[in-house]
């Protein structure tokens, strides 16, 4: 189609697309699609080159380049429609639009041209399902369903994209463009925009070709955007679009500098050569880590370091490793294993396959500190953006760091003590006060350890130390802003500050990482009904219902609501719900507790047998019982049970129970004293603040 010089730039333009090229050294799926991709676009073409005949081998290139591409994902199903608007194109332009309206006139070609579509559709669907066992268990929707599933892939991976960190699942429309325009060489961008412009000023120029190859680089992308498809890993799900890009590009550079007069042919070939050299400079320079790139639109990496994924495929391990084997390993004693902890064990165990005292260990980074290992082989991915660009990667300890641009990708570390180990094992069997004291010996020789300051927040908190766990774990966010522990134990630290609105700000920003996860969604609901905004309490537990029909949490909270705005009746239909999702006690309790208010005894009486049976010895148990003899005005029964618990002094329902005593015993001073106690401690007892209204 372009010439030889067209194909020479090609061939330039494909090999130093850094992205490609180093995919093509590690990528088991998305490369070999490419390829059947973009050999099934080929020879779609080929095949109505000598209409009216077929070729064969033009249909055995079709049939292979499909089966190739479908047989590695399910997504090369949308090369059948492909070939059918290619085929009805070619067909238009062939009879023109007047005579291809005549089908009953060309329908012995129209049959033709549909007979060797069935062929090409069958033989390669056949092929390309032959080693795909789920599809040859159900040849006929079994490859819809994994299109249909895996168009919207169920599971979010944490990634980076445009400085912000956030779920796969809840990427931005603008993801798969963005990623393309600053993941292609320069030159690559120019020529292929700059050719659309060209092909519309120039009709002899906007070919049935060009069209093609132009619906094969851009509808793909529209498809993901449209679908919301999930992507991950920087742009490896769209590499197949690359290469009719190239070719789109590789045509306009040839074009001008066959069309230009003879010095400015010169002079766009040397600007076209230019820009070739950048992407040939990173990779010359970064090689085996090539795909590690950004075109000088953004800055290139050192613009971009930390605001995107980089080195996902954790190609730059294997560095890594090397130079552990050559510098670390033969120091080692052959007879006592040596732990090596890394996010990607798998890589490691076939790096190290040949060294018996080498024990790799799994372990996630932000998780690192509280798993026993005395080397550690880290990737860059799932670090924290903010760690990135700030340089506390690599992490203290560092001995070697491969890097890219100057960047690093990996590292291996080196652990000096072991001493915080004994403070998360500490933290697991509930001895906080000894954690506590590891945690901070440890804090002062690292005070860049932002786990060990998380979990030391964490045992504050259990401990009702709100203020020092307040402390550290803004001390923890400090070094890693999204760490999920730290915020969610801040959240609620702050809420228990009553220091609303930084709660809602720190759950906000979890939900913003990740909006699927039905616990964030209870912490705001549960924020909102501390602060008595019922209405938006109600409507945050509505988007967990969603995401969770089952969790009876959020049922339970809903009945407080209706519970303490007296509408019992509603109240008692969400704990029934609840305890259909989970017979506990606690559940039950709460929907006898609200029967009694209505007056139900009956029912709330085989509820309280029931949970009796179990454990006798609950404190809600007596607090419901005293509550029925409250309501009948059986004093002396009420006077006995408050009598037994009169030495609780920190619930506040005990303080209310205490105040209807006093109430119904007309002592107007103690019933007072009792509800400013309950007040106290809860300051939104809505019972409480009710009874003081009412006796006002």
């Amino acid at each position: 189609w372009g010439g030889g010089l067209c194909v020479l730039l090609c061939l330039l333009f494909m090999f130093f697309t850094p992205r490609f090229l180093g995919h093509s050294m590690n990528n088991l799926k998305d490369i070999p699609f490419a390829v059947g991709y973009m050999l099934s676009i080929f020879y779609t073409v080929r095949l109505f080159d000598y209409y009216p005949y077929f070729r064969l081998r033009h249909v055995l290139g079709l049939v292979l380049g499909i089966a190739l591409a479908l047989g590695t994902r399910s997504g090369g199903l949308i090369l059948y429609p492909m070939l059918c608007m290619y085929a009805g194109l070619f067909y238009i332009l062939h009879y023109g639009w007047k005579n291809s309206c005549q089908i009953g006139k060309y329908s012995k070609e129209i049959g033709k041209i549909l007979k060797m579509i069935l062929i090409v559709v069958v033989c390669s669907y056949v092929l390309s399902i032959l080693l795909w066992p789920f599809a040859l268990k159900q040849p006929l929707n079994g490859v819809v369903y994994s299109l249909l599933k895996f168009t919207n892939y169920g599971i979010g991976l944490r990634t980076t994209f445009d400085g912000e960190q956030m779920m796969s699942n809840m990427l931005p429309w603008r993801y798969a463009p963005q990623y393309l325009c600053i993941g292609m060489p320069i030159v690559i961008l120019i020529g292929f925009f700059l050719y659309g412009i060209y092909a519309a000023m120039r009709k002899k120029e906007f070919s049935l070709i060009s069209f093609f190859l132009f619906f094969a680089t851009v509808f793909p992308v529209f498809w993901v955007i449209y679908c919301h498809s999930n992507l991950y890993g920087g742009i490896r799900h769209l590499l197949f679009v690359m290469p009719p890009m190239v070719v789109l590009a590789g045509r306009f550079w040839s074009e001008m500098i066959i069309r230009s007069r003879r010095y400015l042919s010169l002079i766009v070939g040397g600007v076209m050569l230019g820009l070739l050299s950048l992407p040939i400079a990173h990779t010359l320079r970064n090689h085996p880590n090539e795909y590690v790139y950004f075109n000088e639109f953004v800055g290139g990496l050192k613009k971009t370091y930390g605001d995107y994924e980089t080195d996902y495929y954790f190609n730059s391990l294997k560095a890594s490793a090397d130079w552990f084997r050559e510098h670390i390993l033969p120091t080692l004693p052959k007879d006592k294993k040596t732990l090596v902890a890394t996010q990607a064990a798998e890589m490691l165990i076939y790096y190290f396959r040949h060294d018996p005292n080498i024990k790799v260990v799994y372990s996630r980074y932000y998780e690192k500190h509280s798993k026993d290992w005395d080397y550690a082989i880290w990737g860059n991915v799932y670090v924290n953006a903010d760690q990135l660009k700030n340089q506390l990667f690599p992490p203290a300890g560092a001995l070697y760091a491969p890097t890219v641009d100057g960047f690093p990708m990996s590292c291996v570390v080196k652990r000096d003590t072991k001493m915080e180990l004994d403070g998360f094992r500490l933290e697991k069997e509930e001895k906080y006060d000894e954690a506590i004291e590891v945690f901070q010996r440890y804090l002062a020789d690292h005070p860049n350890n932002e786990e060990a300051y998380s979990k030391l927040g964490k045992c504050y908190f259990l401990q009702g130390n709100y203020l020092k766990a307040k402390e550290a774990l803004e001390q923890t966010l400090c070094l890693q802003s999204d760490l999920t522990e730290a915020l969610y134990f801040l959240t609620m630290t702050y809420n228990k500050l009553n220091e609303y609105p930084l709660a809602l700000q720190t759950v906000d920003r979890m939900l913003a990482d990740n909006a699927f996860v039905a616990e964030y969604w209870y912490l705001k609901a549960v924020i909102y009904y501390e602060m008595q905004q019922y209405q938006n309490s109600i409507t945050t537990l509505n988007h967990l219902l969603k995401l969770d029909p089952r969790n009876e949490k959020a049922h339970v909270l809903a009945g407080n609501i209706f519970r303490d705005n007296e509408d019992y009746q509603q109240a008692a239909k969400m704990y029934e719900r609840a305890v259909q999702f989970n017979r506990n006690a606690y559940i039950a309790l709460h929907w006898a507790d609200v029967l009694v208010r209505m007056k139900a005894y009956g029912p709330a009486e085989e509820i309280l047998k029931q949970v009796e049976s179990i454990d006798g010895t609950l404190a809600s148990l007596s607090k419901i019982r005293c509550r029925i003899y409250l309501q009948e005005k059986q004093l002396k029964e009420a006077e006995g049970v408050l009598n037994q618990w009169e030495k609780v002094q920190d619930d506040a329902e005990w303080f209310v129970l205490r105040a209807m005593y006093a109430h119904l015993k007309q002592e107007i001073e103690q019933r007072e004293k009792m509800l400013e106690l309950a007040l106290k401690l809860d300051s939104n007892n809505m019972e409480a603040l009710r009874m003081k209204t009412r006796f006002k």
